[in-house]
């Protein structure tokens, strides 16, 4: 009888330590949690436009607020102003995200269309493609089947024959977009 209570003492401590000790840490192995993600850090600047590819939107000479690193925390939304760094420039360039990841956009009759939309500046006049930016922006149309990849942007001026943006320097990465610009 003594073997036998023993034994059943025996057995309460191994299923408590069990319960106690192992099925917690083999719970837990599916729910580690992440780190923290570091805080959204956003310096603002104040800049001048140098330029005219978003008049009237913005003339030249006309003072914007950057938000640099606004992006690190926060969705770049369509008709965001974004600064972008361009290569070769001192300056980043200050564009218009016409087109974010996921949109369909393709060329017909010199005009750019964004999910099946004629894509129209902020004086709703459409942007009329040359040649040259035409074959830029193919290149892209072709070789991602007419669809804006993740993290990857079309920038455009608010000039319909075009400026230095993405009708010239194609689509752009997340990573050369430096911050939000605001007036």
């Amino acid at each position: 009888m003594r073997k036998k209570l023993l034994l059943l003492i025996f057995f309460l401590l191994l299923v408590t330590s069990f319960f106690y000790f192992v099925l917690p840490s083999f719970m837990s192995l599916g729910n580690k949690k992440e780190p923290p993600s570091p805080p959204c850090l956003t310096k603002t600047q104040t800049l001048l436009i140098n330029g005219s590819s978003l008049s009237p939107l913005l003339e030249n000479n006309s003072e914007i607020t950057a938000l640099l690193n606004h992006y690190s925390c926060h969705e770049i939304e369509r008709n965001d102003l974004v600064l972008y760094k361009y290569s070769g420039n001192k300056n980043p360039l200050i564009k218009i995200a016409r087109g974010i990841p996921g949109d369909r956009f393709e060329i017909k009759d010199d005009n750019i269309y964004i999910n099946t939309t004629l894509l129209k500046n902020s004086e709703n006049n459409p942007y009329i493609l040359d040649s040259r930016a035409k074959t830029m922006l193919s290149l892209y149309i072709n070789d991602y089947k007419g669809i804006i990849p993740k993290d990857t942007y079309l920038l455009l001026g608010n000039q319909t024959s075009g400026s230095l943006d993405s009708t010239r320097f194609g689509l752009v990465s997340r990573d050369d977009i430096l911050g939000k610009a605001t007036f």
